[in-house]
């Protein structure tokens, strides 16, 4: 990757004096020209102290954004009259144009006009100039061409970068004040589906081991195009990120970079990071922090230029409360042999359940609702009715009734075991028998008796 000069507004790159100033220019308007001498403002290739030289001194009455024109002594037999300009400040730090277009600096290319001594006025660059005396350099492009060789005619190894002259003189220099900004704004924010509160406070929250999604939105809100911008973000620790939209320029450490070349006033670019939070977390709720910042060419309002997100991977479980199981028999007396309509009604967060049956005796029946559970599953939070109906509902001692108890037995996710209970009890069937004596006697006599027709047998018969 090419070393650009990252110069910034906030953390300049502390560049060397030059020396001291024969003239300074003062600016008197938004519009301001002064003459150079060409047999002394040049630089040169084929001599590395003379690649550099201050073009000329300017004391600027406010700071802001000035455009650069100059003009120059062409030689159309030397190919390689390339320049650029930079920029140094009162307190020795330097920059770049604004408007680059090789890396951090805008080249100019040698030119192809006719050789003449009136060159017409060549755009060298949009510039932040800072009140005070400011000292405008002139660079030979020779210096630069092993990094950023787009503008040079033939070879670039060093016996022919430095085998000629190639010249460039300066005669006349135009500053012109640009009122408009540069301004990159940021906003970094994170997306998940629960809040949960901290001190009282709602924060955006994910369970661990769970999944969410990181925002970082750039916007030029400024009125010129954004050029070589650099964004740039922390992955949080205990978090992975599984998919980067777009995808990053390159990685650094635990810092993600990005690298947008132009952004226009007015659009903005959107980045999605897919995260999730790590499912080994102890200590929980655990923040997860991250921060962003972004580092665009001339911005000088850094207020917006840094975001920040925190997110809280906690553990379910500390805010889970438990639930009981229910179950109900139907009805709660029967008759040996007869059948029992069972339901139950299982708690948020099941895992598995099971419904045990238990006889007066001890005996327990544990598979009775094991195909009812395997077709299933855990259906929490809704009432349901076992299939089939229970119905060996049998007596195991010679009482004439005995109960039988259901147990519904459910673990939650947090391991939470819970039961409960309900009864049938189950009556012996008694048979029950009405006799009825009929006796009489058979005679072939009948005789009255005080009125009455009755039997009667002879003595003796």
């Amino acid at each position: 990757m090419k070393s650009d000069l990252q110069a910034s507004y906030k953390n300049p790159v502390k560049y060397a004096a030059f020396g001291s100033c024969d003239t300074v220019y003062d600016m008197t308007g938004d519009t301001t020209s002064f003459t150079l001498d060409p047999s002394t403002i040049y630089v040169v290739a084929d001599n590395a102290p003379a690649r550099t030289k201050i073009a000329a001194c300017v004391n600027v009455k406010k700071s802001g954004y000035y455009r650069i024109w100059v003009q120059e002594l062409n030689d159309k037999s030397q190919k390689n009259e390339s320049f650029y300009l930079s920029v140094v400040y009162p307190n020795d730090s330097l920059i770049t144009a604004c408007d680059s277009n090789l890396g951090p600096y805008k080249v100019v290319p040698d030119t192809t006009a006719p050789d003449t001594v009136d060159s017409q006025h060549r755009y060298a660059g949009l510039f932040f100039f800072k009140k005070g005396i400011n000292k405008v350099l002139l660079n030979h492009y020779s210096k630069i061409v092993n990094e950023y060789p787009e503008y040079w005619n033939g070879p670039t190894d060093s016996s022919s970068v430095f085998s000629k002259p190639n010249s460039v003189h300066f005669k006349k220099m135009t500053l012109i004040y640009s009122n408009g900004v540069f301004d990159a704004a940021l906003s970094y924010s994170a997306k998940t589906d629960t809040v949960i509160r901290i001190n009282g406070q709602p924060v955006q929250a994910v369970p661990k081991g769970g999944d969410y999604q990181y925002e970082l939105k750039l916007s030029n809100v400024g009125t010129f195009t954004l050029r070589n911008t650099d964004l740039m973000a922390t992955v949080p620790d205990s978090v992975e990120f599984l998919n980067i939209q777009p995808v990053p320029t390159d990685t650094m450490g635990d810092t993600l970079h990005w690298r947008f070349d132009t952004l226009s006033p007015g659009l903005e670019k959107i980045i999605t990071i897919d995260a999730r939070a790590s499912n080994a977390l102890v200590n929980t709720p655990h923040k997860i922090f991250s921060s962003a910042w972004v580092y665009a060419r001339c911005d000088t309002l850094l207020g917006n230029n840094t975001d920040s997100t925190t997110v809280y991977a906690f553990d379910p479980c500390d805010f889970f409360t438990p639930e009981m199981p229910q179950i109900q028999t139907f009805p709660s007396s029967v008759n040996q042999g007869d059948s029992v309509s069972v339901r139950v009604r299982l708690p948020k967060g099941v895992v598995s359940w099971d419904v045990l049956v238990t006889y007066v005796n001890g005996r327990v029946d544990s598979s009775y609702a094991d195909a009812f559970i395997a077709s299933t599953g855990n259906a929490a939070d809704r009432w349901l009715t076992l299939q089939p109906a229970f119905t060996d509902t049998r007596l195991l001692t010679g009482a004439n009734q005995e109960n039988i108890i259901f147990e519904v037995r459910s673990l939650d996710k947090c391991g939470h075991f819970n039961t409960a209970q309900d009864t049938v009890t189950v009556r012996r069937i008694i048979e029950k028998y009405d006799l009825e004596l009929n006796y009489t006697a058979q005679t072939d006599t009948t005789v009255s008796c005080n009125g009455q027709s009755v039997k009667a047998v002879l003595e003796g018969g």
